[in-house]
């Protein structure tokens, strides 16, 4: 027979040894549940960060309509404004036309405003030779007629239109 103390002895060894695994379990228990709950606080903080990265996506998924929209707007502005300015152009192509047509017009008056300047000069000149020829005629038709009525009978007229004599 096994003494009682001896097994009284096993019986706390074995109690003693259930014990430390029970406290070596506790501890193993309260490692895994700090892990978990380190890992739950980690999952919330990539939850958090998640949901924070999907409001920034939103966010700029938002301003990128509103930047596509003004873009469109601008477009269309800018369309606008170049068939504005293509008219302009237009426009400015026919008025240069029409400077064009206006100078050559212009010239050609001017032109022909100092060639008839040119032609009244000449004239001029002509009435000028015609005229002084007139009274170099009309000085040798004196002449002619005082020479004549020297020579001539006092009955004879001399008609000073013409060098006919006609006789009375």
């Amino acid at each position: 027979m096994v003494p009682r103390a001896l097994q009284v002895n096993d019986l706390v060894l074995e109690i003693d040894a259930v014990m430390a695994e029970e406290a070596k379990s506790r501890e193993e228990s309260e490692r895994l549940l700090r892990q978990m709950t380190e890992s739950q606080s980690m999952q919330r903080g990539v939850l958090d960060e998640n949901l924070r990265l999907h409001e920034q996506v939103a966010e700029m998924q938002r301003r990128q309509a509103e930047v596509e929209g003004r873009v469109a707007y601008l477009q269309g502005q800018l369309r606008t404004q170049e068939a504005a300015v293509a008219q302009l152009r237009a426009v400015e192509t026919a008025v240069r036309g029409e400077l064009l047509g206006t100078r050559k017009s212009h010239a050609d008056e001017q032109s022909q405003r100092v060639l008839k300047e040119e032609l009244v000069v000449e004239a001029e000149q002509k009435l000028k030779l015609t005229e002084h020829a007139v009274e170099l005629g009309k000085k040798r038709n004196a002449d002619l007629q005082v020479r004549v009525s020297a020579h001539l009978p006092s009955h004879t007229c001399i008609c000073p239109a013409s060098p006919c004599f006609v006789r009375y």
